[in-house]
């Protein structure tokens, strides 16, 4: 008899173990250290951000990070790109796109803004200190609210470079910002801004080249630089979140 009730808290165990995985960020190793890939429970994982992230057609040059992703993804994963060229913090709530992330029922939700919320963009631009803060605040809020689990991810950072050969970040203040938000609201963070800057300035300018879309722009990827952008966040998100760790697959 005592074996059997032993049996019982067991499962009780694994299954407050799973559910604590899925509700936060816990290590699913620490809740579960039977589990095996092929009994993951499943997840829903939806994207949120701007035309880095999104989705493209196939005529175009360009591709979001987000598009490329999945490619990093194992187990019984549901991946949604809601990311949207030309959005801001701003825009992506007044536009209605936020209100369609919620009502995906994410397990995660990843936010990535900052392109389209700087000086120059009209009503979509915001300021880093203030509005900014703000709009990321009631993302985090919001999402969980709906039993979601935020992750915020600095705005990968443009290709610019300067003269002396360092990256111009000027995106590094709304880096900043949010990583002020994910101390005080205790949410995971992924800082693809210094990661892509410190990839940039070790490629130079013609490894660069490479990553991006071609001519002028320094903003966005060619399929090959998405999927590198890709591999930073899935090399990075792990740490931030290792309840997702058994479901990414180690970049290469």
């Amino acid at each position: 008899m005592r074996i059997q009730v032993m049996s019982v808290k067991a499962i009780i165990l694994v299954a407050v173990g799973v559910s604590a995985m899925l509700a936060g960020c816990t290590s699913l190793s620490q809740a579960t250290p039977a589990a095996k890939a092929d009994s993951l429970p499943p997840i829903r994982i939806v994207l949120a951000g701007d035309s880095t992230v999104a989705d493209c057609p196939p005529e175009m040059p360009n591709r979001g990070w987000g598009q490329m992703f999945k490619d990093y993804l194992t187990g019984p994963v549901e991946l949604i790109n809601l990311a949207e060229g030309g959005q801001s913090t701003n825009s992506f709530r007044t536009s209605g796109k936020w209100q369609q992330v919620l009502d995906r029922k994410a397990d995660f939700i990843l936010i990535q803004f900052g392109h389209n919320d700087e000086p120059g963009h009209d009503d979509r631009t915001t300021d880093p200190n203030t509005t900014y803060r703000a709009n990321l605040i009631r993302f985090v809020d919001e999402a969980r609210a709906r039993g979601a689990k935020p992750i915020l991810v600095t705005p990968v950072s443009r290709m610019h470079m300067r003269p002396d050969g360092a990256v111009s970040n000027k995106l590094k203040v709304y880096a900043d910002a949010m990583k002020a938000v994910a101390s005080q609201k205790s949410v995971p963070l992924v800082d693809l801004n210094t990661a892509s800057a410190e990839l940039y300035a070790k490629l130079g300018p013609a490894g660069m080249t490479e990553l991006g879309c071609g001519g002028a722009d320094r903003t966005h990827f060619s399929p090959k630089g998405a999927k590198v952008i890709a591999g930073l966040v899935a090399k990075a998100l792990p740490d931030a979140c290792p309840g997702l760790k058994p479901y990414i697959k180690p970049p290469r």
